[in-house]
């Protein structure tokens, strides 16, 4: 699902294009036959960062989520992915009650994944790289969304560890590996009435052995891989 694309002249004459995406891919190979995908949903949230252009007029920042409901061995669960608002506490605030209170108001064990920008207050606005901020804890969509019911599958697993997934590198790609020290990436679950346990949780592409061959890491954030158990 498209959120937001732009394009513009640059000064060195040629035309530079932004287009944001979600995507939510289900894998068919026969290791996974039995798994049954139905009632597909997308749709951009209501409250988006609006901001004003003096020429272009008040242009709208779309943000928005995917959901769809799975059926593993007769069991059945929702996986949602999205990409909350990351410049408007506010505004990110509206996203996470809309997210709780649409896809994920359903009694199905329920996985929320993406890439959530769950900064402290601190954070955002700054450009570039941000002063450190640590745990989500203190975001108010985070704690909207725990508010729900929902579990982080990373402080389950990994009550030890800040797990931060952001940023392996500042505005440009090329610079040096930077210690991330902020979680923006979660993966989220709520039981439901039938249970969903999480089994592992581990960050992937965080090493300096996973940049491509180019020298460029595959992204400015680190990704997170989830397993979880469905009981019957």
């Amino acid at each position: 699902m498209k959120e937001f694309e732009a394009e513009a002249p640059s000064a060195l004459g040629i035309e530079i294009g932004f287009a944001d995406f979600d995507v939510l891919i289900a894998r068919t190979d026969l290791s996974v036959s039995e798994l049954k995908v139905s009632n597909i949903q997308a749709q951009h949230f209501l409250t988006n960062l609006v901001i004003p252009n003096p020429i272009l007029g008040p242009v709208t920042i779309p943000h928005g989520w995917i959901s769809v409901d799975g059926k593993l061995r007769g069991k059945n669960f929702r996986f949602i992915t999205t990409h909350l608002e990351g410049f408007h506490p506010a505004v990110q605030a509206a996203q996470a009650s809309e997210l709780v209170q649409g896809p994920g108001n359903t009694d199905l064990p329920v996985i929320i994944a993406g890439d959530l920008n769950t900064a402290p207050l601190a954070s955002f606005g700054v450009p570039g790289c941000p002063p450190p901020g640590g745990s989500p804890a203190t975001n108010p969509a985070y704690n909207i969304i725990a508010s729900a019911g929902f579990a982080d599958a990373w402080v389950i697993l990994h009550p030890s560890d800040s797990g931060f997934t952001w940023p392996l590198h500042c505005e440009d790609p090329f610079t040096p590996f930077t210690t991330p020290d902020q979680r923006l990436d979660l993966v989220l679950f709520r039981n439901g009435h039938k249970g969903l346990d999480a089994l592992t949780t581990d960050l992937i592409g965080d090493r300096p052995s996973d940049l491509t061959p180019s020298g460029l890491w595959p992204s400015d954030h680190a990704g997170l891989a989830s397993v979880f158990r469905l009981e019957p």
